[in-house]
């Protein structure tokens, strides 16, 4: 039987002899994999994971590329889950990296293990169908709308409907359908949304709950971050209890959790729970009319109906002025960008502004809680005698309370553990505004809320130290809030030659950005010599899209006329198909912005340069920067430049991903040689050395590079 690991005062745990055993020439590792060499680095980390284990400490462990990481914390993990018999957690950001635990690494691992392993995915409810959805469409009670092909849609939900009907685990992923052709929320639900109680498959039917049942009983549970951080903030309400924790790709949880843990007050969002609310006629208050039209104590019901529906009317205008007032103050944001993200800090809410603002903030917050009040008021009294009549109005009634206190929170913005946001698309005349409270300090959130529960927590990625220290990293996980002797660091340098295989250019004499003409001309210059040099497989790493775009448009005429391709990743162009178009056309080129800094793999000969414009600070407008400015004298050093040089860290490891990779990364940002915190971002690199070159002689040293590459081949 499965136990919760808080009934364990100790671990059983091999002995290190036993764990390095499992990675010498014959041992299990090589039973896998028979190509398999042992690797130091390897080694080193599992026994460092053992040694946590065994001690219920935590560990942060730096493993440069080709360390093999997965296999190092997987087979000491395996075994705490067998021989104590609990669950184990591995979370990952990237699907890439789940989908190779779940399909290539642990089926392995459990074929060679004596008494075989047990394992599971355990993703967020939009991956799992919504019974209950799918009942009220199958019996016409829910209207399918599409803007496809209507036969298309037809198809994708009788595929659906067969799949629920023949799955074992009914993970929509493994379907592989197009949600081109159907609205996935259609099918699904969300945390936030699911009925629990009042649905009728709760919880022995419910897919979701059933994923999370096999979890429970399972040696190794694999999720995600956004999930594990979902889980904290709904108090465990969601993954079984798990004591023991691998944070792969950790680099990324800081921003993670913050995303998660936002509380939103969203025009769209807004808009959606008042269509389902619905009135007289429409929506899930008009259905609860119609079903208790005719039933006993009719005359209460319709009543408590009625009070309910002239609330939500009232609410739902005066959410309304409260967006139209959010797109007001949004054009007092600086910038030019589409996007406008406005700190609402102590200037905005001194303004007169922001005092206008209130009288429909403070009438939409009233209006809000009379709102929720007469809807839960009708869910209660109809929930004794018919709880299948209000399943939907009860899931509502919640994401109404939500959103009035979400609304109440960021209005007052006394809560200090928050920074304050508004967010306004200037390209739409309405929709799209928000409101956002986001957790400013996520260490401190974890070290009292997650932490505690947890025994061992193994914090691994190649991208983790500013200048060799760990400092930063502690800090942003709260490491460095439950004493010193709770953890420890290790770095571990990759397996890979990144002195012989990747060469670092710093091109010094480019003009400062601040003087934008002449900085984007010495750029053009640079990236044409660049491109024709490599003859393409470049990419470039943009942190913004006007200069990205005005390149674009100076560069890539230039590169045609000597047939070289030449893609830009344009508003609304999809970065898949950009990633599968550079991958699959050796000689093309990108310029492409944050969603290709880190995760994007293109080994071998597909890339073989990577070009960064400029260091990428947050800006100085960011909400969250500004709040830290307000509140630390050295907010800047202590958290923007560390987070600058780890993103450097993570584009410059899209360049070498296999032990045979070559290539180049060009820095030309002056400010690398002309600040004092240059130095940073160049001793956080791979490579020990670095070459400062003149912009003009940048396409010579390619070419020699090139010709030196190519006889090497």
């Amino acid at each position: 039987d499965w136990v919760d690991a808080d009934e364990l005062p100790v671990l059983k745990m091999p002995s290190r002899e036993e764990i390095e055993a499992d990675y010498a020439p014959g041992g299990l590792v090589n039973r896998m994999y028979p190509t398999y060499e042992p690797r130091d680095e390897q080694i080193a980390m599992a026994l460092e994971v053992r040694d946590a284990l065994v001690t219920g400490t935590h560990r942060v462990i730096e493993a440069g590329t080709g360390v093999g990481k997965s296999m190092a914390y997987l087979v000491p993990f395996a075994e705490a889950a067998r021989r104590n018999n609990i669950t184990v957690g591995i979370a990952t950001k990237s699907n890439n990296l789940a989908d190779q635990l779940m399909y290539h690494e642990l089926p392995k691992l459990a074929e060679q293990l004596d008494g075989g392993l047990s394992f599971c995915a355990l993703k967020g409810y939009d991956h799992y169908p919504c019974l209950r959805k799918l009942e009220r469409m199958s019996r016409g009670q829910v209207e399918i709308t599409t803007k496809r092909d209507p036969a298309d849609t037809l198809t994708a939900v009788a595929v659906i409907m067969a799949y629920v009907c023949q799955s074992a685990d009914g993970d929509l992923d493994s379907l592989g359908i197009r949600w081109r052709s159907v609205n996935r929320p259609d099918f699904t639900t969300a945390s936030r949304e699911c009925a629990r109680r009042l649905c009728p498959f709760f919880p022995d039917k419910c897919l979701v709950h059933g994923a999370r049942r096999r979890a429970a009983h399972a040696d190794v549970v694999v999720t995600n971050h956004s999930l594990l951080f979902r889980n904290v903030a709904a108090e465990g309400r969601i993954l079984p209890p798990i004591r023991h924790w691998v944070i792969d790709e950790a680099h990324s949880i800081e921003r993670e959790a913050r995303r998660q843990w936002a509380r939103v007050v969203s025009a769209d969002e807004s808009r959606v729970l008042f269509e389902r609310l619905g009135g007289s006629s429409t929506g899930a208050l008009s259905q609860v009319s119609r079903d208790l039209a005719t039933s006993e104590g009719s005359t209460l019901y319709l009543g408590l109906t009625a009070k309910a529906t002239s609330a939500v009317a009232r609410a739902s205008m005066a959410i309304a002025d409260v967006f139209d007032g959010v797109r007001e103050l949004g054009r007092r944001a600086r910038g030019g960008y589409d996007n406008a993200n406005l700190w609402i800090g102590p200037e905005l809410r001194e303004s007169d502004d922001w005092h206008d603002f209130l009288q429909s903030a403070y009438t939409a917050i009233d209006a809000l809680e009379q709102a929720d009040k007469s809807v839960d008021a009708l869910v209660q009294a109809v929930a004794a005698d018919k709880p299948e009549v209000v399943v939907d109005l009860g899931d509502i009634s919640r994401r109404l309370h939500e959103l009035a206190e979400n609304l109440k929170l960021i209005i007052d913005g006394t809560d200090e553990h928050y920074v304050y946001s508004l967010q306004v698309n200037r390209r739409l005349r309405a929709g799209g505004e928000s409101m956002t409270a986001e957790r400013i300090d996520i260490g401190e959130a974890l070290a009292t809320e997650w932490l505690p529960e947890v025994h061992t927590a193994i914090f691994a990625s190649a991208t983790m130290t500013v200048s060799k220290s760990f400092e930063h990293f502690n800090h942003a996980v709260g490491l460095d809030r439950i004493g010193a002797s709770t953890s420890s660091s290790l770095h571990l340098d990759s397996s890979y030659d990144f002195d012989s295989n990747m060469a670092v250019v710093v091109a010094g004499d480019i003009p400062d950005p601040r003087d934008r003409e002449s900085y984007l001309s010495a750029l053009e210059r640079v990236l044409v010599d660049a491109h024709l040099a490599m003859g393409g497989s470049v990419l470039t790493l943009f942190t913004n899209r006007r200069d990205m775009e005005e390149l674009y448009a100076r560069v890539e005429p230039k590169m045609a006329r000597a047939g070289l391709e030449l893609n830009c990743q344009q508003r609304n162009s999809s970065p898949r198909r950009l990633r599968d178009r550079f991958i699959n056309e050796p000689t093309s080129s990108l310029f492409a912005l944050k969603a290709f800094w880190e995760g994007f793999d293109a080994s071998g000969e597909t890339l073989r340069c990577v070009i960064i414009p400029k260091l990428p600070f947050s800006s100085p407008t960011d909400p969250l920067s500004c709040e830290r400015n307000l509140r630390e004298d050295r907010a800047w050093a202590r958290y923007s430049l560390p987070e600058a040089v780890l993103e450097v860290k993570q584009a410059a490891g899209r360049l070498i991903r296999s032990s045979t990779d070559c290539g180049v990364l060009i820095l030309a940002d002056p400010r690398l040689v002309t600040k004092g915190y240059g130095k940073k971002f160049l001793t956080s690199l791979p490579t020990s050395s670095y070459q400062r070159i003149e912009s003009a002689q940048i396409g010579h040293y390619l070419q020699l590079w090139r010709a030196r590459h190519e006889r090497r081949r």
